[in-house]
């Protein structure tokens, strides 16, 4: 309700934990020196803050934030969403506890009510969603571009071709950001180039910007035609004579009337022959 009253018609109003996270980045960033620009960095912050507050240890942000890149890359492959099941949370968790020796207890505490909430038929969601896109794309990139490139290429290829869906769209500006494959670039390109399969070669520079939002430019627009339009022009005009001289004369009085081009480009009467 305050954040309704703060800013009573800003959508914030409706999602109060979005507008808190925005504050917490907000105090997160004093002394600090960030690109505002860039939300992937404000994200990465967020983490850390939060992980700060609830007095985890500093020496494990890295491993919680993979563990947590696994879970959101598990729930995309379980249901698409940034919901998953208890079960496919626990084997996450086991996953970690093979492998890299890691506490479950030590990973339900950082991860469970700070960035996962616990539904009421135990399955568990990202709280924010523009988190889960980011630590989705955050597995892709630093877990299967490394280790398996098949998956890491169907992934991409799947999200930059569906990339006027919100989800996809969200996770491939992220998969863009870890990222320094050209293959990312390659694969949107390809999107556009089936787009556009039946144009020409295209080009978009900040010469043709301009054109892209609207006609500013100061110089004359030319609009020419290839058609030669001179013997329409010529009939035309003859049967606008050929009419004019029959409602002046009887409709027996017409003949030829012969029209010529002058050098000045003008269509002139030779002469009219009345009978």
């Amino acid at each position: 309700m305050q954040f309704r009253c703060w800013h009573p018609d800003d959508a914030r109003g409706k999602a109060p934990h979005t507008a808190a996270t925005f504050l917490e980045f907000i105090e997160s960033l004093s002394a600090s020196d960030i690109n505002f620009s860039s939300n992937a960095a404000c994200y990465d912050l967020v983490i850390g803050t939060r992980l700060n507050r609830a007095k985890i240890d500093i020496r494990t942000y890295d491993e919680v934030r993979n563990f947590l890149s696994l879970v959101a890359y598990s729930s995309y492959v379980e249901t698409g969403t940034a919901s998953l099941s208890s079960a496919t949370f626990e084997e996450c968790l086991s996953i970690f506890e093979e492998q890299f020796l890691s506490s479950r207890t030590a990973l339900r505490e950082a991860s469970v009510d700070l960035f996962l909430a616990v539904e009421e038929n135990g399955d568990l969601r990202f709280i924010e969603e523009y988190l889960w896109f980011f630590l989705c794309a955050r597995y892709v990139v630093k877990f299967l571009q490394a280790h398996d490139k098949v998956k890491y290429f169907e992934f991409v290829q799947h999200c930059t071709a569906n990339i006027f869906q919100r989800k996809f769209a969200n996770i491939v500006i992220y998969v863009a950001y870890f990222s320094t494959d050209k293959f990312v670039l390659e694969s949107l390109l390809g999107t556009l180039d089936g787009l556009f399969s039946k144009a020409s070669t295209w080009l978009i520079s900040d010469d043709t910007r301009e054109l892209m939002i609207g006609v500013m430019s100061n110089d004359q627009l030319e609009i020419a035609s290839k058609s030669d339009v001179t013997d329409n022009r010529l009939q035309l005009l003859q049967e606008k004579v050929v009419r004019a001289d029959v409602r002046g004369t009887s409709s027996s009085a017409e003949s030829a009337i012969p029209l010529r081009r002058a050098a000045s480009g003008l269509f002139v009467v030779d002469a009219v022959v009345v009978v």
